[in-house]
């Protein structure tokens, strides 16, 4: 739902928290809390870069909640 209010140019919910999110940083790491079920990773990256090459690394580590 968020994706296409996103893509439609709709206002959309995302995190806030400090460590849960980042805009214009060239490496960026943090732990985000209470994720719910049904929530997603969203990356924006122009479609003009400067670089000719642009890596996008993603590690993701999920905690039992055991």
């Amino acid at each position: 739902m968020e994706l296409t209010n996103y893509m439609e140019n709709n206002p959309f919910i995302f995190y806030t928290q400090k460590e849960c999110s980042a805009v214009n940083h060239y490496s960026f790491s943090g732990i985000c809390d209470n994720v719910a079920k049904n929530s997603c990773l969203l990356l924006i990256i122009p479609d003009n870069l400067k670089l000719t090459l642009t890596k996008v690394k993603i590690n993701l580590h999920e905690k039992s909640l055991d």
